[in-house]
């Protein structure tokens, strides 16, 4: 079933399946009052490890009730997985972090329409605050924060203490000022191996060097990806054909060629 109508049955069904461990409701259209239902449902399930919500509209409202059922769940909730949801603005992501999630691992907010500034900001923050203590890997869109949303982020990094794999895609908003915030924090960055920045259309040789620099200096980081118009563009003496810079030991940085419609993430 789809809508708030078509979800009343199984989420009933679902209130008294409480040793569920794994649940996806993908493309089923979840909206209002189907999402609090399922937030209510949600609320019972003491044992759910996988909550996958993807390729659905969750609204400010609708969030806010989700979140109570995750504040339920937060003990034993790994993964999180909202991909391709169409409302998800910066309010309800916010409202998704409202509460600690002590055991997330996994947080997936990738694809959509934008999420709206403070999206990021609210992840970054429950990052840097000890919402999210357990989280090592979080992928999501910048929500048009730009320099801002790398501030943030930059400012969490240090406190993400076991923070091992981040993806974030840009928009042009982000330039080399955001770019070199977010280098100057990697050194600081304990636990994390894998960056990936992609959609830095704003973003010159001079950013993806900053970036480098970090990288580098970080302990733990091996591979660095970037997807940067402008640098790609200025042919840096240092990338050969495959864009790739020898690191030592494993550790690598690669240079990705913009793509022929480059999205405008």
């Amino acid at each position: 079933g789809s809508g708030e109508a078509g979800v009343r049955p199984w989420a009933e069904a679902l209130g008294r399946a409480g040793g569920l461990r794994e649940l996806a409701v993908n493309e089923c259209e979840l909206a209002g009052g189907s999402v609090g239902q399922l937030g209510d449902a949600i609320a019972g399930m003491s044992r759910l490890q996988i909550l996958d919500l993807s390729l659905n509209a969750l609204s400010v409202a609708g969030c806010w009730a989700l979140s109570r059922g995750l504040a339920a769940v937060a003990p034993t909730l790994r993964v999180l997985l909202l991909d391709e949801c169409s409302a998800l603005y910066g309010e309800a992501v916010e409202a998704l972090v409202a509460s600690p999630l002590p055991s997330l691992r996994v947080l997936g907010l990738v694809g959509g329409h934008e999420p709206g500034p403070g999206g990021l900001s609210a992840v970054a923050g429950a990052l840097g605050d000890g919402r999210l203590p357990a989280l090592r890997l979080l992928r999501m869109r910048s929500g048009g924060e730009g320099d801002e949303g790398a501030r943030t982020v930059a400012a969490a990094l240090p406190r993400a203490l076991e923070l091992q794999e981040l993806e974030l895609f840009w928009t042009a908003r982000l330039t080399n000022t955001g770019a070199m915030e977010i280098g100057r924090a990697l050194p600081r960055a304990h636990r994390l191996r894998k960056l990936t920045m992609l959609g830095m259309s704003s973003v010159s040789q001079r950013g993806v060097d900053a970036l480098a620099r970090g990288a580098r200096a970080a302990p733990g980081l091996r591979e660095l990806w970037v997807r940067a118009t402008g640098a790609w563009e200025s042919s840096p003496a240092d990338l050969d054909t495959a864009g790739r810079v020898g690191w030592r030991g494993e550790r690598r940085l690669r240079v990705l060629p913009p793509l022929e419609d480059e999205w405008e993430f």
